[in-house]
């Protein structure tokens, strides 16, 4: 993949605890999802993996599993999604009764999460994401379409020098740092405008 001109591998990781794997059918653990990083990294390619918080099952432990794997397991950039019902061929949905899924007005709720408590979550992993030195750098699948221009290593620079920026404005708010967040602010300006 890497000499055809692949630069970056999209893992759906989902979850670092394995019981939250084995109730996604996910097929995998957490083990072989370290390696398959390992082995990509050692291949010259970046590595991305999206997580889904707040899945049936969901603690706070298993909430803690995910961010150790996020901060360890050698990923470039990371994306938390707090858990949906979007299709009901999940098995989550599927299996709704023995997990006490029900869907509400104002969200869902389950045996041992409600889709508030996910949100609140999500956000704190974000945020000791941001603020880990040495973490991936918090992005979504989506933004990357931002830097679809540029080509080979430009690419990759573009992409990891767009996050470093907003990485760098979320530990500025959270230090309440004004200078370093419009710093940061500039620089992420700088990659937007130079894509325009």
């Amino acid at each position: 993949m890497r000499r055809a001109g692949c630069l970056w591998v999209f893992l759906g990781v989902e979850s670092g605890s394995d019981a939250i794997l084995k109730a996604m059918n996910k097929g995998c653990g957490a083990g072989l999802m370290r390696k398959a990083v390992g082995t990509i990294k050692a291949a010259g390619l970046g590595t991305h993996g999206n997580f889904v918080v707040g899945y049936p099952g969901e603690t706070a432990a298993t909430v803690a599993e995910t961010l150790d794997f996020a901060l360890t397991a050698g990923l470039d950039t990371v994306y938390y999604s707090p858990f949906q019902v979007r299709s009901r061929a999940i098995p989550a949905y599927r299996s709704r009764a023995a997990y006490g899924l029900e869907e509400h007005a104002g969200g869902w709720r389950h045996a041992t999460m409600t889709s508030a408590e996910t949100l609140r979550q999500t956000l704190e992993l974000m945020r000791r994401t941001c603020l880990a030195p040495g973490a991936p750098l918090l992005t979504s699948e989506a933004l990357f379409s931002l830097f679809s221009k540029g080509e080979g290593e430009a690419f990759r620079a573009n992409v990891s020098g767009f996050f470093a920026a907003i990485r760098d404005w979320h530990r500025a708010k959270y230090a309440a740092d004004r200078p370093a967040a419009e710093r940061a602010l500039g620089a992420m300006r700088a990659y937007l405008n130079d894509k325009n």
